[in-house]
């Protein structure tokens, strides 16, 4: 089962992770004083990979289906990556602040969630993986006209479509579906739980037309 939630679910995450990571980079940086030097080293360690953790995070996005609630998702990415992060940073921030190698034990465990986390990108379908598709599968199909990049009078030959397709992009939405709808073209949205702009005001069931990512071929 899928729980969609906020679009901008994972910038929230990564807005607060961030804020975390500066936070407690500068508390590292400027007022933590441990008796023994090495745990500064280790507080500054942890921070920076909190930081650039956090900056992964904002790829989320371009995942298949970057709503849906991490601890419920099919796809085990975004879930792996946060848990693990969680899991890593509490224990090794655990570790320098009360200078104490106890709480490290645990640390093959995050160590190997980590890398597993990474792992599990080989298996994340991207929201460009439609496209491919469709161009693979009506390439050469003369009915449909595909390009593999924008071109000069890429706005003319949709002008002069009847049918736009309009799958995901590099982000949950593409401009794609306005620019259909300005130039006179029906988009056909391949988009699975994707959330339509403004819909008291567009009806969108009335003016485009959707399919299933996994119908996209047949």
């Amino acid at each position: 089962m899928l729980v969609v939630t906020d679009p901008m679910l994972w910038h929230k995450v990564a807005a607060v992770s961030g804020v975390a990571a500066l936070g407690l980079g500068t508390y590292g940086a400027h007022m933590f004083r441990p008796k023994n030097p090495t745990y500064k080293e280790v507080w500054h360690t942890t921070s920076l990979y909190h930081l650039v953790h956090t900056a992964v995070l904002l790829g989320t996005p371009i995942t298949k289906r970057p709503n849906v609630v991490p601890w419920r998702a099919p796809h085990c990415w975004n879930r792996a990556l946060l848990w693990s992060r969680m899991y890593n940073f509490v224990r090794c921030y655990t570790v320098a602040y009360l200078e104490d190698r106890k709480f490290s034990s645990p640390a093959p465990l995050g160590g190997f969630a980590f890398i597993a986390a990474w792992a599990s990108l080989l298996c994340v379908y991207y929201v460009w993986k439609v496209r491919t598709e469709l161009l693979q599968h009506y390439g050469r199909n003369r009915k449909f006209y595909l390009k593999r990049k924008r071109f000069d009078n890429y706005r003319s030959e949709m002008a002069r479509s009847l049918f736009c397709l309009c799958p995901l992009g590099w982000a949950p939405w593409s401009p794609r579906l306005v620019e259909s709808v300005l130039l006179g073209c029906i988009p056909v949205i391949i988009a699975d739980n994707i959330r339509l702009s403004f819909p008291p005001v567009l009806q969108w069931q009335e003016i485009s037309l959707q399919v299933a990512e996994k119908d996209s071929q047949s």
